[in-house]
């Protein structure tokens, strides 16, 4: 694969990692300072302004309703994940505010990446970030929770629109990610913040 090709398809995987080198410069503290009794304080009801989303085959993400236990936190969770693989794999950017608070970094970082993939008609074809854990950090108030989650992402590949493999990355080893959710107006739990800590060990999955 040349040089050339890579740039021409727009460098979506250095796209990515700047994104992620963004998202730990912007939310890098200490193991201490991420504790989100110095971090986070109850709020009134979030009221998230959602962008009119098309009608479409898209597989809408369940990440509604009412959580009471970390098993709530996880099946809410694995939904906003399975959303963003697919979304990866189906860039349409209208619709990341269904998983991304559209006033946080992430959202704007996710969406510059789908407009980069769709206005080059590709799109990611690998396994996607795996999921090895998710665990209830802090539960601030009715309407935001602090989770911790270990990922890792095997090799990644981009292809174009006749799946011809344009670019490829290294994906990452375990790792533990600090994700702070809110609840809006609308029932459906958002990502409004992410942090990216340390290696994590693959046994702390569950």
């Amino acid at each position: 694969m040349s040089r050339v090709r890579l740039v021409a398809a727009g460098g979506f995987i250095a796209v990515l990692a700047a994104a992620l080198v963004v998202v730990l410069v912007r939310g890098s503290q200490t193991s201490a300072e991420r504790r989100p009794s110095a971090q986070l304080s109850p709020s009134p009801t979030p009221s998230v302004e959602v962008a009119s989303v098309p009608e479409g085959d898209y597989p809408t993400p369940a990440n509604t309703g009412e959580a009471t236990s970390e098993d709530d936190f996880e099946r809410i969770f694995r939904e906003i994940a399975a959303f963003r693989t697919w979304l990866y794999r189906n860039p349409h950017p209208e619709l990341a505010s269904l998983i991304y608070d559209p006033g946080c970094d992430c959202y704007d970082l996710f969406t510059t990446q789908l407009q980069a993939l769709s206005g080059h008609d590709a799109r990611y074809d690998d396994a996607g970030t795996q999921v090895h854990s998710i665990a209830v950090a802090h539960r601030v108030d009715d309407y935001m929770v602090l989770l911790e989650v270990v990922t890792s992402h095997g090799m990644q590949r981009v292809v174009d629109s006749e799946g011809q493999v344009v670019e490829t990355g290294v994906g990452w080893e375990t790792r533990q990610e600090m994700y702070t959710l809110v609840r809006g107006a609308d029932g459906r739990w958002r990502v409004v913040h992410v942090a990216l800590g340390g290696p994590a060990e693959e046994n702390s999955a569950r």
